[in-house]
Formats: structure tokens, C-alpha cells, sequence
């Protein structure tokens, strides 16, 4: 029982020394996380052009119907 309680307690320390290290990263500019896939992302937005649903939208691009309703909201002159 307590070599669970070390388990335990050293991942906790190293999330947290995790989460200081991307914090840090990010100060830097050196962490910038996943870019955007613009092509998919244009797909979203002709998709919808053309008057599909935000479920068909998200069959056809393989997003999730909420990812695909963020790619929308962050260009709000391309929802229609």
C-alpha cells in the first residue's frame, strides 16, 4: 500500500513539473501547440456554403460536430 501512495505522489509531481516546463516553453515562443489544418478548415467553411448541416459538415471533414462549430465561431463572417 504505500509504494501506491509514492506511485501516487510522484505523478502528481511530475504533471506538475510538466506543466511548468510548457509554461515556460510558451514564454519562450517554443511551444506553440498543433497548428490548424487550413485545408480541412476550408473544407468546413465550403461545406457550409453549399448549405450542409453542421452534422453533415462533420461526417463529411471527420471533425466532431463541436470542433466544427469552433472552426465557424473563430470566422464569423464565414458561417452562413
Amino acid at each position: 500500500m504505500p509504494q501506491r501512495k509514492v506511485e501516487v505522489y510522484g505523478q502528481f509531481t511530475r504533471r506538475a513539473r510538466q506543466q511548468q516546463g510548457i509554461a515556460a516553453a510558451k514564454q519562450a515562443g517554443k511551444y506553440k501547440g498543433r497548428q490548424p489544418d487550413s485545408e480541412r478548415h476550408q473544407k468546413v467553411y465550403r461545406y457550409r456554403e453549399m448549405g450542409m448541416s453542421l452534422t453533415e459538415v462533420s461526417d463529411a471533414t471527420g471533425y466532431s460536430r463541436a470542433q466544427v462549430c469552433r472552426i465557424l465561431a473563430k470566422d464569423s463572417s464565414k458561417i452562413t
